[in-house]
C-alpha cells in the first residue's frame, strides 16, 4: 500500500469506501490465517465513535500485521486483540514462530510496510512498537488516542486534498524485549 502511494505521488482514490473498525472481522476471517481474535470494542455505528483517521490507521495496522505473518511466518498462529480504555484504542498482534513444515507463499515484498505503519500511527497521534518475542514469534503493539467524533481542524490540515495522509516520516522505534 505505501509502495503504491509512494509510486503514485502519495495520492489515493477517495471514491472507494475507506476501511473502518467495523470491517475488521471480515479482514480477519478472510486472512487465510489461524487467528484468535479478541475485539473488545464496539464495532458498529454509531457506537464506534473513533474518528476516520484512527479507524483507517487501526484497520491498516491489523491488515499489515496479518500480511506480514503470511509472508514471514507461514503456518504461525496469530492473536489479535483490540480494546479501549476511553483514552486510547489499543491493538496487539502476536504470532507464534513459523511452522517449518509450511512453505512460504510467493507474495510481493514492497519493503515499506512497517515504516508506513509507523508513519500512519504518528499521523493519527498514536504509537507503534514492533519486535521479536522471546519465544521466536513477533509482536506488534499500537495505541491511538481517543480523539472521537468529528475530525479536528488539525486532523483536516494533516490530510491532503484527497484525504491522503501527509507529513514527514517518523523514526522507527522497535521493542527490543516485548513483554
Amino acid at each position: 500500500m505505501v509502495g503504491v502511494l509512494r509510486a503514485s505521488g502519495g495520492t489515493i482514490d477517495t471514491r472507494a469506501p475507506q476501511p473502518r473498525l467495523a470491517d475488521l472481522p471480515r479482514l480477519i476471517a478472510d486472512s487465510g490465517l489461524t487467528v484468535e481474535a479478541h475485539l473488545d470494542i464496539a464495532l458498529t455505528e454509531p457506537s464506534t465513535a473513533w474518528n476516520d483517521t484512527v479507524q483507517r490507521a487501526a484497520y491498516r495496522t491489523v491488515q499489515e500485521a496479518l500480511t506480514n505473518v503470511r509472508k514471514h511466518a507461514p503456518g504461525a498462529a496469530v492473536t489479535v486483540r483490540l480494546h479501549d480504555n476511553d483514552d486510547y484504542l489499543h491493538i496487539e498482534i502476536r504470532n507464534t514462530p513459523p511452522d517449518p513444515g509450511t512453505p512460504s507463499p510467493d507474495l510481493p515484498t514492497g519493503g515499506h510496510g512497517l515504516t508506513g505503519l509507523h508513519e500512519r500511527a504518528a499521523q493519527a497521534g498514536g504509537t507503534l512498537h514492533t519486535g521479536p518475542t522471546p519465544a521466536g514469534g513477533y509482536l506488534l503493539r499500537a495505541a491511538f488516542p481517543a480523539t472521537r467524533g468529528r475530525q479536528s481542524a488539525a486532523e483536516r490540515e494533516a490530510l491532503g486534498p484527497r484525504g491522503e495522509l501527509t507529513g514527514s516520516p517518523v523514526t522507527t522505534r522497535r521493542c527490543a524485549t516485548p513483554d
